[in-house]
């Protein structure tokens, strides 16, 4: 439309803010969108009131998160086919105690398409654990609303009684960038800024430890 290009497939949205001159409508990329419809040609159809569902304000905003340190957490934990579940979750602690869980494959193509428009970092906006999740450009979450951002938008996985059962489940903190383990105190930390500080403080407690020898 006349703000930018859209596209959804009912569970993440993308909006990119460029358009091109004459190429407004609504486009197919599959046809299995509507009958008879082919992937060239605009389609006949209503698009979804997209900007209604668009959040005014936040309860919470992790601001500056590094899409690369998701990245990586989503692709190991796919390889090593630790969301294994019918829904293929994956945890995100974003503030205390508080979880919200996607579903690990929709999330890492929305976080590669983001990466591959040229952001490094992203504010992600949050309101509950049943409603619309929203990844922007560093700084620019509260331009969303008004469409004057590109923006990456996705539906959480509602968190199940018989998953707070496992024993050993796996989160990724979206503040330190840390992979933890429930019951275990030991983290690993993808994000390289951390990991530089404490290979710092490491290299500085063995040479307190040898002068103190």
């Amino acid at each position: 439309d006349y703000n930018g290009f859209t596209s959804t497939d009912g569970h993440r949205m993308m909006f990119v803010k460029r358009r091109e001159k004459g190429e407004n409508g609504l486009y197919c990329f599959s046809k299995k969108c509507f009958t008879n419809n082919s992937n060239n040609e605009v389609i006949n159809e209503k698009f979804p009131d997209y900007a209604g569902i668009l959040p005014i304000s936040y309860n919470y905003v992790v601001s500056s998160v590094n899409l690369e340190a998701i990245r990586i957490y989503l692709t190991a934990f796919q390889k090593a086919g630790i969301p294994n579940n019918i829904t293929h979750r994956v945890s995100f602690n974003y503030t205390g105690h508080q979880r919200i869980d996607f579903n690990a494959e929709l999330l890492l193509e929305g976080i590669e398409a983001f990466m591959k428009l040229g952001y490094k970092k992203a504010d992600i906006g949050i309101n509950a654990q049943n409603k619309a999740v929203v990844f922007s450009p560093e700084g620019k979450i509260n331009d969303v609303h008004s469409q004057g951002t590109d923006f990456f938008l996705i539906m959480p996985v509602m968190p199940r009684f018989k998953d707070q059962e496992i024993p050993s489940r796996f989160y990724f903190d979206l503040n330190s960038e840390c992979i933890h383990t429930d019951g275990i105190d030991e983290e690993v930390c993808l994000n390289p800024v951390e990991n530089e500080k404490r290979e710092i403080i490491k290299i500085k407690e063995d040479i307190d430890k040898s002068k103190a020898e």
